[in-house]
């Protein structure tokens, strides 16, 4: 009966260790399994810019390399980037293509709008006068 219950034990020993072994092999695959991630923190996707200098700022995880807008960029040891733009005036889609070292490709988009303020879009005051100087005779004119 002794060696019974020694023989159930060296197995019961196996047996945990197998499946430690195997908990472990697939915790450390788990980046294979699941493929590139990314995530754009900045600016938010569908924004309203008020300024046309952009930074955008995000993270990728498990990358080979990144590309926004069919250009390389980098990320440092984190996975985080910081990419400096001038966004054109109007409606900007933003293309970021991430892919790892087996061939899968994340994509992702980022739509924004960057509308300048103008001083013309104002409306004018009532009370408001302009004095014009008239180069040939120096005199103020109200307009």
């Amino acid at each position: 009966m002794t060696e019974y219950k020694s023989k159930r034990r060296i197995y019961l020993v196996v047996g945990l260790v197998g499946a430690a072994l195997a908990g472990y092999v697939l915790f450390q695959s788990r980046n294979l399994i699941l493929g590139p991630s990314l995530t754009v923190s900045e600016p938010r996707d569908g924004a309203r810019l008020e300024s046309s200098f952009v930074t955008v700022r995000g993270k990728a995880r498990n990358i080979a390399y990144i590309k926004l807008n069919d250009r390389q960029i980098f990320v440092d040891d984190l996975g985080l980037f910081e990419e400096k733009l001038i966004a054109p005036e109007g409606y900007t889609i933003m293309k970021f293509a991430a892919e790892d070292r087996f061939g899968r490709v994340v994509e992702k988009y980022l739509h924004f709008v960057y509308l300048p303020e103008r001083g013309w879009s104002k409306a004018p005051s009532s009370a408001a006068e302009e004095k014009v100087t008239d180069q040939n005779n120096n005199e103020e004119k109200q307009i």
